[in-house]
This record gives C-alpha cells, sequence and structure tokens, in this order.
C-alpha cells in the first residue's frame, strides 16, 4: 500500500514502519487538551481501541459515559452506530471495497 501510494502517510501514520505515527497523534492531543485547559475550552475525547489491544470495554459503558457527561445526542448517536455496526475499515484490494463487518459481544 506505501509503495502505490493508496495509504496518505501525511495522515495515516499507525503501523507505517519508521513513522512514529502514535507519538504524534499523542503530542497533537496533548497540545490539545493543554490548550482547552489554558483557555478554559470544552473538549471531550474518546479513545476507541480499534485493534483491542488492551481487552474489551463494553459498550454499554462507553454508551453510559457518554450520556453521564452529556455528549450531545448526535455524538452518542454516531458511537451507538459504530458499536451496532462494528465497521473496522478494513479496505482490501481496490478502494471502494465494502468495510469488513465484525461480530463484538455488548
Amino acid at each position: 500500500m506505501l509503495d502505490n501510494d493508496y495509504m496518505d502517510t501525511s495522515v495515516q501514520k499507525g503501523g507505517v514502519p519508521g513513522v512514529p505515527g502514535c507519538l504524534e497523534h499523542t503530542r497533537v492531543l496533548s497540545k490539545i487538551i493543554e490548550d482547552a485547559k489554558r483557555n478554559h475550552g470544552n473538549l471531550a475525547v474518546l479513545w476507541l481501541d480499534l485493534t483491542n489491544a488492551y481487552g474489551m470495554i463494553p459498550h454499554n459503558l462507553v454508551e453510559t459515559t457518554l450520556k453521564t457527561y452529556h455528549v450531545p445526542e448526535r455524538f452518542q448517536k454516531c458511537f451507538q452506530c459504530y458499536f451496532d455496526r462494528h465497521l473496522t475499515g478494513a479496505h482490501q484490494g481496490i478502494h471502494g471495497q465494502p468495510h469488513h463487518h465484525s461480530q463484538i459481544s455488548t
């Protein structure tokens, strides 16, 4: 995917050899959080572990947390749709092929 320029490494950095994408994205997010604190702004951050590297977080816990912290309903619906379908975004072959659907218990 790197050889045929299918992946835009200016945006997609995770899993790209020699590119510290996680570190770069963490630094950017740290700056955003710092700016929100300094300017007393509102900010919500949700980390989704798409590879399930650290185990499963029950979907209902995420839903309850979003409601508890008064996340706007449109975002709650977006995440619920994600969890309902659990789109991994895995594309194989040509661009535009349908997403792969996984089954995950809630």
